[in-house]
């Protein structure tokens, strides 16, 4: 498991492709936690080899969080935002868009992807903001300060970054599209359970 070194076609054909499924998978589950459902619901994996069985949720909302929360700042980096000083900028510090000729997405545009769903710009960066903080300080390694995101803002900007790397990404370079698992219903909208819970009370990740 890993990353080879740089070969254009592995990138959009796998690897980008795999963080995608996990921003989404993220999504999918504090959608499910927000709909109530996580505690209620039996979980059962077949392996092939083997089938892992629990009374609910938990194993796998888990793994999609911390999956997602990952994989969000690695595509946000991607895309050519970064968090500096509590804030988003553009930085190209890692390999990004360049790579394949396209310029990395400015911060207002970015912020912007999210406003057919009607949530403004200011909210979505607020959003990214927390959850590259969590990133950084709660996931890739423990600190003493430590760092929390609310399920729907997590899952919101989850949802935001998916959208980014689809437009910016593979949009703009006339490229297929990896298959979404965000079905109509679960689409993240200000008017729907997630900017109702948004707005109200939310359970912290």
């Amino acid at each position: 498991m890993g990353i080879n070194g740089f070969i254009s076609d592995k990138y959009k054909m796998e690897y980008i492709p795999q963080r995608l499924l996990s921003l989404e998978a993220c999504t999918l589950a504090c959608h499910t936690i927000l709909s109530g459902k996580d505690k209620s619901t039996p979980f059962e994996l077949d392996l092939g080899s083997s089938k892992l069985q629990q009374p609910d949720l938990s194993i796998f909302i888990g793994l999609a969080l911390d999956a997602g929360i990952v994989a969000n700042r690695t595509l946000l980096n991607f895309m050519g935002l970064k968090l500096d000083n509590h804030d988003i900028v553009n930085s190209g510090y890692t390999l990004n868009i360049s790579k394949f000729s396209q310029p990395l997405v400015p911060v207002t545009d970015a912020c912007r992807i999210l406003k057919s769903n009607h949530f403004s710009e200011y909210e979505i960066k607020d959003m990214w903001i927390e959850a590259l903080t969590v990133a950084s300080k709660s996931i890739a390694h423990f600190t003493e300060t430590g760092a929390t995101i609310s399920v729907a803002k997590l899952g919101i900007a989850c949802y935001a970054t998916s959208k980014l790397v689809r437009h910016y990404f593979f949009d703009a370079m006339s490229e297929n599209q990896p298959q979404s698992i965000i079905t109509p219903e679960i689409e993240p909208k200000s008017d729907s359970l997630w900017g109702i819970v948004h707005n109200h009370y939310d359970r912290m990740c």
